[in-house]
């Protein structure tokens, strides 16, 4: 899924609400340490301190086991932490790009605020 569908700040946003809400962590986002960036140095954080937490934190975004087990056997020593952070990113994009729609259907003047 493309990055540039849903603007920047909304999924830094969405990124940072689900960390805050599911793990009581806070993500620092800036100009020097992007998103990805952002969010790759705290899995990796986690995989080394707390596997346990970033598994609960993985499910309660909604990625999919079966797609964590493929990247995971795909990266086979590359770089796992940013490969999770775009998993985790890309699902979130799509539950922005969901909700974008149904309010949209539901009133579609309401999609302008958006």
């Amino acid at each position: 899924m493309e990055q540039g569908l849903v603007p920047q700040h909304l999924l830094e946003q969405e990124v940072s609400h689900a960390l805050l809400q599911e793990l009581g962590l806070e993500l620092r986002v800036n100009e020097q340490q992007p998103l990805l960036a952002a969010l790759a140095m705290l899995i990796e954080q986690l995989l080394a301190r707390d596997y346990e937490k970033l598994v609960y934190f993985l499910y309660r975004v909604d990625v999919s086991e079966t797609k964590i087990r493929a990247l995971l056997e795909q990266a086979a020593g590359e770089n796992t932490p940013a490969l999770l952070a775009r998993a985790i990113v890309d699902r979130l994009q799509e539950k922005v790009l969901s909700r974008k729609q149904y309010i949209m259907q539901a009133d579609p003047e309401a999609g302008e605020l958006l």
